[in-house]
C-alpha cells in the first residue's frame, strides 16, 4: 500500500515537472509579443506611415516564421538584417 502512495505522489510530481516549464514558456512568449509588437515599434521609433528600419532607414521589411513551434513571426530589415518587431502567427 505504501508503494502505491509513493508511486502516485511521484507520478503527480513528474507530471507537474513536465507541464510547468511549458506553461512558463508560453507565458514568457506572450509577454515578449506584447512588449515587441508592431504598434509599440512604430510608437517607440516615431514612425507614422510605413514601418522602416530604425538602424538604416530601410523600407524593405522581410518576415520569417518562428522556429520550434514558437508561433511568432519575426519582421526584419532586408537591408541590414536587424530584427524590428514580432507578430503572432495566425
Amino acid at each position: 500500500m505504501d508503494f502505491l502512495i509513493i508511486f502516485i505522489v511521484m507520478f503527480i510530481a513528474s507530471i507537474g515537472l513536465i507541464i510547468y516549464p511549458q506553461l512558463k514558456r508560453t507565458q514568457l512568449r506572450t509577454q515578449f509579443l506584447k512588449e515587441n509588437n508592431f504598434e509599440l515599434y512604430m510608437a517607440r521609433h516615431g514612425f507614422k506611415d510605413a514601418p522602416k528600419c530604425f538602424k538604416c532607414n530601410g523600407t524593405q521589411i522581410g518576415i520569417t516564421n518562428g522556429r520550434n513551434n514558437s508561433q511568432m513571426r519575426t519582421h526584419y530589415c532586408r537591408s541590414c538584417g536587424t530584427n524590428l518587431f514580432y507578430s503572432k502567427e495566425t
